[in-house]
C-alpha cells in the first residue's frame, strides 16, 4: 500500500445555538475577507434559511463556506488546497464566523477528512477488502446476494474517553471513482469543549488529531493485509 494518501475532502462542522440568517452581517464578512488569501469569488444569498460563499476551482473541486440556522461549515471538496492550508483557512474564519452570525461561542464542532490509498498488490479494492479484511471470498459473496456488488466497506465507532477527546466514525470502502483505491472517511464529533474566538486551538488540534489518525494508524492498519 501507498505509505501517503490522497485526500479528498475537508471540512467542519460549527455549531452554534439557532438563529435567523442575517444577509447584512454575512454580505459585511464576504466583503471583508474578499482580498485575502481565504476569499471566496462568490456569494449566494438567494435562500432565506440558507447562504454560503464559495469559489469553484477546476473539475468538481469547490471551496464554500455554508451558513445554516444552527450552523457554519467550512468544506474543501474535491480539494485543491493542502490541510495546512485548510487549517489556516478556518483559524481565520471561526472568530469571523462567530462575529457573523452574532454568537460567543460554538458548542459543539464536526471535523471529516476523507482520503484514499493506492493498493500495491490488488488491482481491486472489493477484492482487498472482502477477501484480506473480512477473509470472505468476493465471487460467494455475490452468489448469496444474487447480484454483483458495487462497493463493499466497513465502520467503525471508537468512543470518547478523558483521553481521546471526540466520537470518531470511521468507513472503510471501496472506491467507486477508481476501483484500484481504498476510500477511508473519518468524521469526529467533539461537543465536551465550547470554541470560542479565543479557544480556536482547540479546534485546529482536535482536527489535526483526525488527520493524524488517517495517516497513521488507519494506513498502519490497511498496510499490513496488502
Amino acid at each position: 500500500m501507498q505509505t501517503e494518501d490522497r485526500p479528498i475532502h475537508f471540512s467542519v462542522e460549527l455549531l452554534h445555538p439557532p438563529s435567523p440568517i442575517n444577509k447584512e452581517a454575512l454580505q459585511k464578512l464576504y466583503a471583508e475577507i474578499a482580498g485575502t488569501k481565504v476569499g471566496y469569488d462568490s456569494i449566494d444569498l438567494s435562500f432565506p434559511v440558507q447562504a454560503r460563499f464559495y469559489t469553484n476551482h477546476t473539475n468538481k473541486s469547490q471551496s464554500v463556506v455554508l451558513f445554516l440556522p444552527d450552523r457554519a461549515i467550512i468544506i474543501e471538496e474535491w480539494t485543491v488546497v493542502t490541510f495546512s492550508n485548510f487549517l489556516e483557512k478556518v483559524g481565520f474564519l471561526v472568530p469571523k464566523i462567530l462575529s457573523a452570525r452574532n454568537q460567543t461561542l460554538f458548542i459543539a464542532h464536526i471535523g471529516t477528512i476523507r482520503s484514499t490509498f493506492g493498493l500495491t498488490n490488488y488491482h481491486d479494492a472489493k477484492l482487498f477488502i472482502t477477501e484480506k479484511l473480512f477473509r470472505q471470498n468476493h465471487d460467494t459473496l455475490i452468489e448469496y446476494f444474487g447480484r454483483p456488488i458495487a462497493t463493499v466497506g466497513v465502520r467503525f465507532v471508537l468512543p470518547e474517553s478523558n483521553e481521546t477527546p471526540g466520537v470518531i466514525h470511521i468507513a472503510i470502502e471501496s472506491f467507486r471513482h477508481n476501483k484500484k483505491d481504498v476510500f477511508v472517511e473519518i468524521r469526529g464529533i467533539f461537543g465536551r469543549t465550547p470554541i470560542t474566538a479565543t479557544s480556536v486551538g482547540i479546534l485546529i488540534e482536535n482536527l489535526k488529531n483526525l488527520r493524524e489518525f488517517v495517516t497513521n494508524r488507519i494506513q498502519y492498519y490497511l498496510a499490513q493485509f496488502d
